[in-house]
């Protein structure tokens, strides 16, 4: 009780001679800066010495600490408003900019060097399939032969996926390199040109990697027996062919503004059209999630009774699709202040 007393005291003295109202009180006290410090710091000892704890309020640095917070959320939606309004309203000038900004990157005023950039990207990715062709051939028989179909150690599922995702990596960074062999073989020297190539070459390079080295192996719609995640042989096809299929839109999108960005597409137009296109890989990513909201839930279950499962598990499987789609919204709209 006696500390509690020394402390309000403390506390009240602190108080009458840092915040007196309307600027009344003590006019010695009353001065900015180094002044007020200076003459209440042999009170602030003496009350110390008294065996008092002093807390010091400033109202002058709280109200400095609030201007200094910056603009509101209220204030900040509002300005991504006002931005998303005044691109969009541009909206009908995006292929006109795109035309224009191709035709000034061409050397002699047509789309030829596009065309040619196409075909080198198209034909370096079809001889850099060509030695796959029989490397596949090894990996398949030698799979064959390594396939255990009652296999039930985890470990060893996880081997055979593992192996198996690092041979199709190998083979998919084999075609990639003899690309990129072909496009220098052939390279003009015009930039713009090697941009286009190699936004071909590596937007088809990271859809194989989603395709075939993560989602083939992770869903493993062929091997049921190795497969890691609770799932069914009809949902792991489902999910394997729709998965692969936004991937392939999501990807070609991603690399279509990445393209345009490097090329050096105005800023408004740039914007607009990396707005849509997160928007159109958003809505597709959460058209995924509604349509497996059941088979991800089992995965996020696992296998046995889910009323044995802790109870934090079992509501991020109920809720994870809204966990999901708040953070794509949310993700968005950051994207697009």
């Amino acid at each position: 009780m006696r500390f509690a007393h020394k402390f309000l005291a403390g506390l009240v003295i602190a108080m009458l001679f840092l915040a007196t109202p309307n600027g009344q009180g003590n006019s010695a006290l009353a001065q900015e800066g180094e002044t007020s410090q200076v003459d209440i710091q042999p009170i602030i000892d003496q009350a110390k010495e008294n065996g008092m704890s002093v807390i010091v309020i400033s109202p002058e640095k709280d109200a400095e600490t609030a201007e200094d917070a910056g603009p509101s959320y209220q204030d900040r939606a509002l300005k991504v408003r006002s931005e998303l309004v005044r691109i969009f309203s541009k909206a009908t000038d995006l292929p006109n900019s795109i035309v224009r900004m191709l035709s000034n990157r061409s050397p002699d005023g047509t789309f030829n060097w596009f065309w040619i950039a196409v075909a080198t990207a198209i034909g370096g990715i079809a001889i850099g399939t060509l030695p796959i062709l029989y490397t596949r051939k090894w990996a398949q028989n030698y799979f064959k032969g390594m396939y255990v179909e009652d296999v039930e150690a985890r470990a060893d599922k996880i081997t055979y996926l593992m192996f198996r995702a690092f041979t199709i990596l190998t083979n998919i960074a084999i075609m990639a390199s003899v690309a990129v062999l072909v496009a220098i073989i052939f390279d003009s020297g015009h930039p713009p040109s090697r941009v286009t190539i190699g936004a071909i070459i590596g937007s088809y390079t990271a859809y194989r990697v989603f395709r075939h080295v993560i989602f083939f192996n992770l869903i493993a719609p062929d091997v049921p027996s190795h497969r890691l995640i609770n799932l069914n042989d009809e949902d792991a096809d489902m999910m394997q062919r729709d998965w692969r299929l936004v991937a392939l839109v999501v990807i070609a999108i991603s690399g279509l503004f990445v393209w345009l960005a490097f090329l050096g597409l105005p800023g408004d137009p740039l914007k607009l059209l990396v707005i849509c296109s997160l928007l159109i890989c958003a809505l597709l990513i959460t058209g995924l999630f509604l349509k497996h909201k059941q088979q991800i839930r089992n995965i996020l279950l696992g296998e046995g009774d889910p009323t044995n499962k802790p109870w934090l598990q079992r509501v991020i499987a109920s809720q994870w699709h809204l966990i999901m789609i708040g953070y794509l919204v949310v993700a968005w709209i950051v994207s697009s202040g």
